[in-house]
């Protein structure tokens, strides 16, 4: 299995976007199978998910950076879910 750059785990654990335009740009995007395209749309729409993809395929789904970025998603997704129900209630 391939590993992950450090600076990329870490970054991408706080700015997933910047994480992963900084890679583009350096052309060190982790070894993956999915299509520049789709690349490209998920980094835009789910970048934390295209992030998981990464390390899950690079270094399995059983490893300490892959439960800590799932943790982070989920946490994320739940701020993000409970600061929208706030803006639609007022």
């Amino acid at each position: 299995m391939n590993d992950i750059a450090t600076w990329f785990l870490i970054l991408s654990l706080l700015f997933p976007r910047l994480t992963l335009f900084i890679a583009y740009c350096n052309g060190s995007i982790p070894a993956n199978t999915i299509p520049l395209l789709g690349d490209v749309i998920m980094a835009v729409f789910i970048p934390r998910i295209l992030i998981l993809i990464y390390i899950a395929a690079n270094m399995g789904a059983s490893s300490g950076w892959f439960c800590i970025h799932l943790i982070v998603a989920i946490i994320a997704m739940i701020i993000n879910g409970v600061v929208w129900n706030a803006k639609m209630k007022s």
